[in-house]
């Protein structure tokens, strides 16, 4: 499971970083690996490696939006509620951004990958599921939701 996790990682940040020039064959890429992203994060298992390792180098934020909004110059910002799941009929419209909610979930997965080849696979699993949990799964799951919805109209 994990050697096919890295490829379908390395997968998306290929989508993200170059494409295949073709925006309807990327968004079609880009639907199915979420996807089987958000599927793959239910089979990760791993046990805590406490060893002190370095951070993965930086991609700079502002570097992963320019490749999202080359890949898909055409996505931008969304209605979401807040929070989703009290004041249920009282909730406010927020403002969502699916270019930020792609890089987001690049420059985490970008850090797993790194700490796969660098570190070790349990340090790297468990900042998968670590920021799944914490940063990454919202942004996915808001994404899958912007893209649902695109298809609809």
């Amino acid at each position: 499971m994990s050697q096919s996790l890295l490829d379908l990682v390395d997968q998306f940040l290929d989508l993200v970083r170059t494409g295949s020039g073709n925006q309807e064959r990327d968004e079609s890429s880009l639907v199915r690996t979420l996807d089987a992203l958000a599927s793959a994060r239910h089979v990760v298992h791993f046990t805590f490696d406490e060893t002190e390792y370095p951070d993965p180098p930086d991609w700079p934020n502002k570097d992963r939006r320019a490749a999202v909004s080359g890949r898909f110059p055409d996505y931008g910002y969304y209605n979401t509620a807040m929070p989703l799941s009290e004041n249920v009929g009282e909730a406010q419209l927020v403002v969502g951004d699916a270019v930020d909610d792609i890089a987001d979930i690049a420059g985490d997965l970008a850090d797993f990958a790194w700490r796969w080849r660098n570190t070790s696979e349990a340090d790297a699993l468990w900042h998968f599921e670590n920021s799944y949990n914490s940063h990454w799964g919202q942004h996915l799951h808001s994404l899958r939701l912007y893209l649902w919805a695109r298809r609809l109209w």
